[in-house]
């Protein structure tokens, strides 16, 4: 049974969702490495900050 508040028009179930496109060529883009995070040694900061590799 339907609640009495619910719209008219929203008293219908959700449209199929389109169907995924299929992928015609690979994914050329490397992947990014994975970020690094270190707890900061300075007395009471105690954040997390991002190293960046030196090479």
């Amino acid at each position: 049974m339907t609640p009495p508040n619910v719209r008219p028009e929203d008293d219908h179930p959700d449209p199929p969702r389109p169907a995924a496109p299929e992928a015609t060529e690979p994914d050329l883009k490397p992947e990014a490495p994975a970020a690094r995070y270190v707890r900061c040694p300075m007395l009471a900061c105690g954040r997390l900050h991002e190293i960046a590799d030196p090479w």
